[in-house]
């Protein structure tokens, strides 16, 4: 179990890389957990962090590896490529994003604005 959480987010695996995703949206940081053999890495680099004022939010992994994530406050989503380099921006017409989901086989990308 993990201790000093301030909002969990990013529950993702990709167990063709033997990763957990997990994100702390308060410290702005995603990490990439070795799964199934779990230990506590935050102390090491993250996997991708975002700028100030913006949270990482939901994410989900694609056929690729690559993981996509909504940025809260960010009014976009991001993805990642699986050494956490930004591979694409989609910019939105909201701020806060919570969720971000594929559909397959359509490759259709869905965000989720919070409830009005």
């Amino acid at each position: 179990m993990l201790e000093d959480v301030g909002i969990s987010n990013t529950l993702a695996w990709d167990e063709s890389r033997g990763r957990f995703y997990f994100g702390d949206s308060m410290a702005r940081k995603v990490h990439a957990f070795p799964y199934p053999e779990f230990y506590d890495i935050r102390s090491q680099k993250p996997f991708f962090e975002v700028k100030e004022g913006i949270g990482a939010d939901g994410s989900c992994i694609d056929s690729e590896g690559c993981i996509w994530n909504a940025n809260w406050n960010g009014a976009r989503i991001v993805r990642y490529n699986p050494e956490g380099e930004v591979l694409q921006t989609i910019e939105l017409p909201f701020q806060n994003q919570q969720a971000v989901c594929l559909v397959v086989p359509m490759a259709i990308l869905y965000s989720l604005p919070p409830p009005a």
